[in-house]
């Protein structure tokens, strides 16, 4: 009878989990012609989901709204708004969906279309917890950039190259409208992610965490910011300045145009030393010729002093 019991108490725990957390429900609208196009959308979200969950410190399991555009008109009607063509997704806060572009629509690849679905889909999972209408917009992004680990080398140099021009955008500036520039778009983006760099480096990834959970709670974001990295987020500008000078100062070296000109005293001095050592090597190969044909003559021909030149050939 005990057994019976502990079996139905275990059966009415897991009943009322499955009540309480629910079912991941995924709805993609899609119109276009890529058939499979939702289903491996549908994948890529259900793959990563869980992960950024544990990163959000979400339990319930979310019902996510997604649609994707096929085309550029399309995009923009969903949105409202005309949208830079190099967009291919957004997080519409407001309405709580992602909002994709096709990858025929944008020519990507596979693996971008992935990144920018994990991009959004991070944009979410944080718009459940806190409102991104609350956080700056550099903190969104940010997070996004770290969690789907697309700081690449291509958005450091573009962020070096600013850094050592003087071009950077200020931090109160961050909170950026998305603009038809996509090099400024990216070097927002790289700054984005170097601020959340220098948060996960100086107070770790559990600042993240704790400073949304401060917002849920009710606190702003500069009060929450104090809180938990115990500095003013007055000076988060100087700080931040200050560690990008020290990381990213020499990275811009890194491009392909500034390499040409950094190898190239390098190429040509190889180049010299390579021909300089070839040349005495073949000046070498014609003196031992020489030799060798000097000395075959005289064993040929040798030379007789008792006849004079006119006998030799006589």
């Amino acid at each position: 009878m005990l057994r019976y019991l502990k079996t139905y108490v275990f059966v009415v725990i897991i009943v009322f989990q499955h009540l309480l957390l629910g079912e991941i429900k995924i709805d993609i609208q899609y119109n276009g012609k890529q058939s499979s196009l939702p289903k491996l959308t549908h994948k890529i979200i259900k793959n990563n989901l869980e992960n950024y969950q544990i990163f959000f410190g979400l339990d319930k399991e979310p019902h996510i709204d997604c649609i994707i555009a096929a085309h550029q008109k399309e995009f923009d009607k969903i949105l409202g708004h005309k949208t830079p063509p190099w967009l291919a997704g957004v997080m519409n806060y407001r309405e709580n969906r992602i909002i994709l572009k096709s990858p025929e629509l944008e020519n990507i690849s596979h693996q971008q279309y992935e990144t920018t679905i994990k991009h959004e889909l991070v944009h979410y999972l944080q718009n459940s917890l806190v409102p991104l209408s609350i956080t700056p917009n550099w903190f969104d992004e940010g997070v996004a950039e770290y969690l789907v680990k697309t700081h690449d080398l291509r958005g450091q140099i573009i962020l070096s190259r600013a850094l050592n021009q003087e071009k950077l955008i200020p931090l109160d500036k961050l909170n950026f409208a998305l603009s038809p520039n996509r090099t400024k778009s990216r070097l927002a983006y790289a700054e984005s992610a170097s601020l959340i760099d220098l948060v996960v480096i100086g107070y770790g990834e559990e600042a993240i965490k704790n400073i949304l959970h401060e917002l849920k709670n009710g606190a702003t974001f500069s009060e929450s910011w104090e809180k938990i990295t115990g500095t003013q987020y007055d000076f988060l500008d100087y700080h931040w300045k200050e560690y990008i000078k020290k990381r990213y100062k020499w990275i811009f070296l890194l491009d392909f145009k500034y390499l040409i000109w950094l190898i190239m005293p390098v190429l040509l001095i190889i180049a010299y030393l390579i021909k300089k050592i070839t040349n005495q090597k073949t000046i070498k190969e014609w003196d031992d010729e020489i030799e060798y044909k000097e000395g075959h003559i005289e064993e040929i021909y040798p030379h007789d002093p008792d006849r004079d030149d006119d006998d030799q050939f006589a």
